[in-house]
């Protein structure tokens, strides 16, 4: 049997969450000085190594833990290598990608 798609079900589960939305973290020089912590699911930040860049972030074992999750409450059984997972979360990090580039251009103009 073949696997859904589990994309609709991790953006349900970010919103169930109230983790839908990129959360601004502060300015950091460089990842390396990004603080150790637990993270939303999707976040932002400025980079002062890089000329006060905006950075945009997945805390992406977050996002594979809730797509597992979620599969499961569904009876599916899949773990976090299986292809239907890694897929989903890929295609949320690409459009979540395009949309904040795209809110981020509109805004600078």
């Amino acid at each position: 049997m073949d696997t859904p798609d589990l994309f609709p079900f991790l953006l349900n589960r970010m919103q169930d969450e109230g983790e839908d939305l990129p959360v601004f973290i502060g300015e950091f020089y460089g990842v390396e000085d990004l603080p150790k912590k637990e993270y939303s699911a999707v976040y932002y930040w400025m980079d002062t190594s890089l000329n006060r860049d905006v950075r945009l972030s997945f805390n992406t074992p977050k996002l594979i833990g809730w797509c597992v999750e979620e599969a499961q409450k569904l009876g599916i059984q899949v773990d976090i290598n299986d292809p239907s997972v890694v897929e989903s979360v890929a295609a949320f990090q690409v459009i979540a990608q395009r949309a904040f580039l795209k809110s981020i251009n509109e805004t600078a103009h």
